[in-house]
């Protein structure tokens, strides 16, 4: 038998995936497109909500079942903004810093560390206060609730923060 000869499919490209900042950015870029989605919608149907009546929602919330009575609509509003700014700005910021990311520049890469740290911090507290409130309640539904999407959240935060982190290392490495 002849040894196999090598051929370009089995060597690594000299500009692989695998490279950190490259990795960091695409975390980084999904990271902006959960946070437009998730509270971009969470936000405008909020905002929707606001401008319908009070009256009108307490129907609503009747003829769909809901035993708990319609929020105001000027919570709702505030519910709105607080989507905005806790999501939404963050993931225009993370869609624009993740292009400094993939070029390997230290700056970009802090301002989307730093980003990512102050919302596992808010989101960490809002998910601990969560747990806490489902747990005194004693309601398993509103745990689920709490822990799925918050948790899943968190977790993309943290895979992105290690990303960030190596990406950080390597281009302090090559300024050196």
């Amino acid at each position: 038998m002849e040894p196999a000869t090598p051929n370009e499919w089995d060597e690594t490209p000299a500009t692989s995936a695998d490279h950190p900042a490259r990795r960091a950015a695409v975390m980084v870029w999904v990271l902006s497109a959960v946070c437009l989605v998730v509270f971009g919608c969470l936000g405008t149907s909020a905002f929707v909500f606001s401008r319908v009546p009070h009256e009108e929602l307490q129907k609503i919330f009747a003829d769909n079942g809901q035993e708990i009575a319609a929020p105001d609509p000027k919570l709702l509003s505030v519910m709105a903004l607080m989507m905005v700014a806790l999501g939404v700005l963050p993931g225009i910021v993370y869609l624009i810093a993740g292009f400094g990311v993939r070029a390997g520049r230290s700056g970009a890469t802090n301002l989307a560390l730093y980003l990512v740290i102050t919302q596992v911090i808010i989101f960490g507290l809002l998910m601990l206060n969560g747990v806490i409130g489902a747990l005194l309640a004693g309601d398993p539904a509103s745990l689920t609730m709490v822990i799925l999407p918050l948790g899943t959240l968190l977790a993309i935060m943290g895979f992105t923060i290690r990303w960030l982190i190596s990406a950080l290392r390597l281009s302090r490495s090559n300024v050196s």
